[in-house]
């Protein structure tokens, strides 16, 4: 258990940076001080950037969770809710990988454009994805390993 929220049976161990962004993203802060601006540089209109703005409601990743199937419509409002929720709604038992291996890669997406004045693509994040998915297969119990490998070629 981690924060309050149980990742079950099937979490793996990520690497080191991967851990503290899983607890910068499950932690209470609304905000996070990197810049002056407080406002989402993944989204044209500028909204102010909190974790559920950037992780959920931001048009850049919107479009990373339709194209995994991901619905965040479910829970109370609350962000632990709200992940329990879509957890009880993917039908795979590695939900918690794709999630926290998306959330981390739209975080890495973020960050290049902050620090490095990268363009944000929707391409970049994909191609980061898989090659950190495809890392993470090495990590998945063998007994769902078939499944995850399957979902993961099915995606577009």
């Amino acid at each position: 258990m981690m924060l309050g929220v149980s990742l079950g049976e099937n979490h793996i161990l990520q690497p080191s940076s991967m851990r503290t962004f899983i607890v910068i993203f499950l932690s209470r802060r609304r905000q996070w001080k990197v810049t002056n601006d407080k406002h989402c540089v993944l989204y044209p209109l500028r909204a102010y950037e909190d974790r559920v703005h950037l992780f959920f409601e931001c048009n850049f990743s919107t479009r990373i969770w339709n194209y995994l199937q991901i619905d965040w419509t479910g829970g109370n409002g609350d962000l632990q809710d709200i992940v329990a929720a879509t957890r009880r709604s993917f039908p795979h038992p590695f939900f918690m990988e794709v999630m926290i291996t998306a959330s981390w890669n739209i975080w890495i997406i973020r960050n290049a454009f902050i620090f490095r004045n990268e363009k944000p693509t929707f391409r970049k994040w994909k191609c980061n994805f898989v090659h950190d998915s495809h890392l993470l297969k090495h990590r998945i119990k063998a007994k769902h390993l078939d499944r995850y490998m399957g979902w993961l070629s099915s995606l577009p």
